[in-house]
């Protein structure tokens, strides 16, 4: 986890940032792992370009699904 985002003391938000060449598929699962057991209810897992969003502690047990996903896509001008 590289970042995490609070407001007044609530849970927090975790941000897992890598390269923009990585595979975000291979860093999934230890964010989440972490996001449970810390009780966060956001992570976010990003290289940038791509951005998956996850509620964590959805159902009150750990939740793998992306809620969320957005990819940055250059356009020509």
């Amino acid at each position: 986890m590289d970042y995490c985002l609070r407001v007044n003391q609530k849970k927090p938000v975790f941000i897992e940032v890598k390269r923009a060449t990585e595979d975000l598929e291979r860093h999934e699962k230890q964010l989440l792992e972490y996001s449970f057991e810390y009780g966060v209810d956001i992570a976010i897992l990003t290289n940038g370009l791509t951005w998956w969003f996850y509620l964590p502690l959805l159902r009150r047990k750990l939740a793998t699904e992306k809620v969320f996903f957005y990819r940055y896509k250059a356009t020509k001008s």
